[in-house]
């Protein structure tokens, strides 16, 4: 049991990122919201499976910031994009935290990657947002768990009711109840 349950975590934990980075690629932003202070903008865009909040200040020194955030149900991982001097202006800087490049040769339009829009490069996000990742693990977990294992449960269920031995389904009429199975040399239980 102990390995069936640390199997479904691991199944888990590999399918919320996997779907952390489909979200990431084909996420569907909607409208963006922006508020503005000064010489501060913030802007923000939710959608399913991905959250952008981007923060820029025009003033010395002048740099955007930019939080990527994916995964359902939960998110679950996420990059930062920081830019500095002026988006318009071709010698800006940036450091992207929390991310992997992709190479150019596998980045397409169906890539799974966050585009930062911003230098043209495709990333993938792998810093994990430690509550979402949990969340989204334990979600899939179960999923994972359920298909896998319920059908060998409700089978020795089923077998145990209609008197049959709950490993092979020898039917074990006639035997005594402490017996082993003549069929696959396991004990017998109560059932």
């Amino acid at each position: 049991m102990r390995r069936r349950l640390v199997g479904a975590i691991l199944i888990g934990a590999i399918a919320s990122i996997a779907v952390a980075w489909v979200c990431a690629g084909w996420g569907k932003l909607g409208p963006c919201v922006i508020s503005s202070h000064d010489d501060e903008t913030f802007r923000s865009w939710d959608g399913l499976g991905t959250t952008l909040r981007s923060f820029e200040r025009r003033s010395s020194p002048a740099y955007t910031s930019v939080d990527w955030r994916v995964g359902w149900p939960i998110r679950c991982v996420h990059c930062t994009t920081l830019v500095f001097g002026f988006l318009a202006l071709p010698n800006r800087a940036a450091d992207v935290r929390g991310a992997v490049r992709v190479p150019a040769w596998t980045a397409s339009s169906t890539t799974f990657t966050v585009d930062t829009d911003m230098l043209g490069d495709k990333y993938l996000p792998v810093r994990p947002l430690v509550a979402g990742f949990v969340i989204d693990t334990l979600f899939y977990a179960t999923i994972a768990f359920v298909v896998l294992f319920a059908p060998g449960g409700l089978r020795r269920v089923h077998r145990r009711r209609r008197g049959r031995c709950i490993s092979c389904g020898y039917d074990r009429q006639g035997l005594a109840l402490g017996a082993i199975c003549p069929e696959c040399g396991k004990e017998l239980s109560i059932g």
